[in-house]
């Protein structure tokens, strides 16, 4: 998952992993279009089966960094998980909120991110 950007937004979307490959301190950056513009996902608290935290950083096309938290919950045979983004918005964020809705513009590559998690966690391990 590029951040919330999903490849289907930018086919020529340029997504770079460094190390670690996985656990604290895992990132991953992306560089696309103006739809997914650019920016890196770090790894800072992992607890297998409860919690996945990252540090969000966007670089373009607006400068801005959140937490993004993944909470998994056991419901039988079935997970839930929740998703919480938290930040800080500076001037211009709070200006450009009052002409977009953050919710509509965000909320629907949420539920695709979250559809393509579930998609690949019950798919069978090649």
């Amino acid at each position: 998952m590029g951040g919330v950007e999903s490849v289907g937004q930018d086919p020529n979307i340029k997504l770079t992993y460094c190390s670690p490959a996985s656990g604290v301190g895992a990132n991953y950056s992306w560089a696309g279009n103006n739809e997914v513009g650019e920016g890196r996902a770090t790894i800072t608290e992992s607890r297998p089966g409860e919690l996945v935290k990252y540090k969000m950083e966007f670089f373009k096309p607006m400068s801005a960094t959140s937490v993004m938290d993944f909470a998994f919950k056991p419901q039988g045979n079935q997970t839930e998980v929740t998703v919480t983004v938290t930040g800080e918005k500076d001037f211009m964020t709070k200006a450009f909120c009052l002409f977009k809705n953050m919710d509509k513009m965000v909320g629907g590559k949420f539920e695709t991110a979250l559809a393509e998690l579930k998609t690949n966690a019950e798919s069978p391990v090649k």
